[in-house]
């Protein structure tokens, strides 16, 4: 019989171990990539919505792919680099396209662009979740 320190234990390394929270944590640098690129490209320097949107992206995906193939999803590691960078590429380009569409359409309706921006990286990141590991980094 376990004790509950030791049931407590066994939990905790489970979820070390599990890439959930890897992904979460992951998830948020690149997501303050990606906010404080567009604040300083849209709020500091004025450049329109959309290519500061596109450019922020950019910088925050070659942060997220980094990251998840090294630390995230471990056996991306021993996978093929260019079918994950093809891939990856792929998904966010829908990813792209699903940001723009809800970060211009949240703003059109009177919501602020860093609002909607964070709507729509919440979004993507709960579907990309699980298309990464089915797909990109399998």
């Amino acid at each position: 019989m376990t004790s509950p320190e030791t049931s407590k234990a066994q939990r905790l390394a489970h979820l070390r171990s599990h890439p959930a929270p890897r992904f979460i944590l992951v998830g948020g640098v690149s997501l303050g990539a990606d906010i404080g690129t567009l604040a300083l490209l849209h709020g500091v320097l004025g450049m329109p919505l959309v290519p500061a949107t596109t450019a922020a992206f950019g910088v925050s995906s070659l942060v997220n792919f980094g990251f998840n193939r090294q630390w995230v999803f471990e056996r991306g590691r021993t996978g093929a680099a260019k079918r994950q960078v093809v891939r990856y590429y792929l998904l966010l380009g829908l990813n792209l396209l699903s940001t723009l569409l809800i970060t211009v359409g949240l703003t059109a309706v009177g919501m602020l662009y860093l609002a909607a921006k964070l709507v729509a990286a919440v979004v993507n990141a709960v579907a990309n979740y699980f298309v990464y590991r089915a797909w990109v980094f399998k």
